[in-house]
């Protein structure tokens, strides 16, 4: 058993976010981007991921109102992009258990990014812009992307 790996999935299933983020791009193509993000207030646990992982964190002001009185305090932030995403899911995915699916839905959405990854074409040595994405692929990212918007709303 990978001992860090199994604490770390633990932090993900307690305080994190495993999720996808779409966006338009200037020509008009929806593009999805694979997230996962740590917020702790204690910073140990997240110190410990982004040395293991080699990435910085941030501390991040969150300010709340629970019964009409406001709180506000700090919070130690980890996030990763899609080749840290990847990585880190791949790692802990045998250990996770309240956020597998999303984990495993973020897997597959990067491995389909992967393999229809736009490549720009040319024609006659002059650029001319990107192959277009299949079809099949955009349905399929979109359908990932609304599942797990769906499983993180359960949360």
């Amino acid at each position: 058993m990978n001992t860090d790996a199994a604490y770390i999935a633990g932090v993900i299933d307690s305080d994190g976010y495993i999720g996808v983020s779409k966006t338009k791009s200037t020509n008009g193509n929806i593009c999805y981007y694979s997230r996962l993000s740590i917020a702790m207030k204690q910073p140990e646990a997240v110190e410990f991921v982004s040395k293991i992982y080699n990435k910085k964190f941030n501390l991040r002001k969150v300010h709340t109102t629970l019964a009409n009185k406001k709180y506000t305090w700090m919070n130690t932030v980890f996030e990763a992009n899609s080749i840290k995403v990847k990585e880190i899911l791949i790692d802990t995915f045998p250990y996770l258990k309240v956020k597998k699916q999303q984990a495993k839905l973020i897997l597959e959405l990067i491995e389909h990014i992967n393999q229809f990854r736009q490549k720009p074409k040319s024609v006659n040595g002059q650029f001319v812009g990107t192959a277009p994405i299949p079809i099949k692929s955009r349905i399929r990212r979109e359908q990932i992307y609304k599942e797990v918007k769906k499983l993180n709303s359960n949360h």
